[in-house]
């Protein structure tokens, strides 16, 4: 699966990974899941298109769900992530 991401929605998902991560939902939220360590350093790198396996896709939906959306590209970033696991 692809995703194409901008500049911008790279800013969202390392916003959304910083909420979730390191707001302590397993204890001081210092434990990162080995696949979150790997979506953090692609958030690094931010390639415009991302292969994205079904268990990142699966992280980036558990992200989503632990947050709450405020701006429009939030929600837009939101509507792609969900299209895609609903059309893989």
């Amino acid at each position: 699966m692809k995703l194409d991401l901008s500049p911008q929605e790279w800013d969202i998902l390392q916003s959304w990974a910083q909420k979730v991560i390191r707001g302590g939902r397993w204890g001081n939220g210092r434990l990162v899941l080995g696949e979150e360590e790997y979506i953090l350093k692609l958030i690094e790198k931010r390639p415009n298109t991302w292969e994205i396996s079904p268990l990142e896709l699966r992280i980036l939906s558990y992200w989503l769900e632990n947050i709450t959306l405020f701006s429009p590209a939030e929600k837009e970033l939101a509507k792609k992530i969900q299209a895609l696991r609903e059309n893989p």
